[in-house]
Order: C-alpha cells, then structure tokens, then sequence
C-alpha cells in the first residue's frame, strides 16, 4: 500500500510556488552582484552600504533621514527627536510673541535660555523703557530641522532654520495707537538644548530684510 505522504510528495510545488517569484528573485541577486562589483571596481563599494536600493536596502533606516545641514548619508538624524525639537520651537515661539506683545518676561524663562534668554529680556525691557509693546505677525515659508554647532557654543547641535515673512508693529502701550509697522523676510536660525524634558532656544542668527515701513 501507498504510504498517504507519497501522492502529497508528488504534488509538492517548487520553492516559492511561482515561477515569476523565482524570477524576480534571481534578478534582484544579479542586481544586488552587480552593484557590488561595480562599487568595487569604482572604488565606492565603501559608499555602497549609504546607498538606497528599494527593498535589498532601503537607506536611511526607518526613522531616520539624512541631516539637512550637512548632506552627508552618514550623518543621521531620529525623525521622532527632529519632529519633538520643531513642536517645543514652535510652541515656545507663540509664548514668546505673547510677551513681547504684552511687555511681560515673566514667562520667557520656560521658553529660552543663555544668549537668546538675555536677548529677548532686554528687547521687552527696552520697549517697556520706551512705552511700546510689539506686535509680530509671522506666515512660514519652510521649516527645516536638522544639526549643525551653535557657533558660540558648539556642544549644541539642535537648530531650526525658518524662512518667511511678516509684519512688527509697534503700539504705544498707554493709548494702544500703531506708532510704526514694518513688513519683512527673514532667514532664522534658532539653536536649542535640552532642558529638563523640553527643547529651549539657546541662541539665535537672524536676516531680516525689510519691505516696507510705515
């Protein structure tokens, strides 16, 4: 009698159970042979493994993406970290608008520290010395995270470029009257540390370019 597994081991299907599979296979390793020989003959096989090949080799790893600063593959950065420093920027900007627009610094300490803390203090003192509040409209053009050193403290590395446009206008604090407006673009660079379980902005480079004034 026929053992039952025999008529099974008869009908049994080849590796893959499909030969388009098999070919597709076949084709991804003579890609796979040939780039590294390629890479080797060109003297880039070191590169290869920063190199991004769907599916063989996807590059940069889940998560990660290359540093925009510096364009260089190696240089990585965690998508999840870039996405936390951008929101607490984001955040702590609109607080620090508030209180430039109220003449109050109480609050700037949650949101800033060393050079950029020191800079905004003694910008609302100054308007608060002249009876002014200023009131800053800003619209986004781009937002790009990435690391690149502070160039007065080089162990930070966080910094936010912002690009865009807006409107400063300065009000006379005891009638509430628009004394001057001003329209500008501005490239922005802001440095930031972590501070307890918050990004803060540290430092700061800003070109304002302006429009018109009135």
């Amino acid at each position: 009698m026929d053992s039952p597994r025999a008529g099974a081991r008869g009908k049994r299907r080849t590796f893959g159970g499909s030969p388009g599979l098999l070919v597709t296979v076949a084709l991804l390793a003579a890609l796979v042979v040939a780039l590294v020989g390629w890479a080797s003959l060109t003297g880039r096989l070191a590169s290869l493994q920063y190199t991004n090949i769907p599916v063989v080799h996807p590059y940069p790893p889940q998560g990660m993406f290359v540093n925009p600063y510096s364009g260089d593959p190696r240089d990585l950065v965690s998508a999840a970290e870039a996405a936390k420093v951008k929101k607490d920027l984001l955040d702590d900007g609109q607080i620090q608008v508030d209180a430039l627009a109220h003449g109050d610094t109480t609050g700037l300490a949650r949101t800033a520290t060393g050079n950029y803390l020191a800079k905004l203090t003694s910008n609302i003192q100054a308007n608060n010395a002249r009876g002014v509040l200023e009131q800053e409209q800003h619209h986004l053009d781009s937002v790009v995270v990435g690391r690149l050193p502070d160039p007065a403290n080089p162990s930070i590395r966080w910094c936010v470029e912002e690009r865009g446009s807006g409107v400063i206008t300065y009000v006379e604090r005891s009638s509430g009257r628009a004394i001057s407006k001003q329209d500008f673009r501005s490239v922005a660079r802001f440095w930031l540390v972590l501070v307890g379980d918050r990004y803060l902005v540290a430092d700061s480079a800003i070109s304002s370019q302006p429009r018109s004034a009135t």
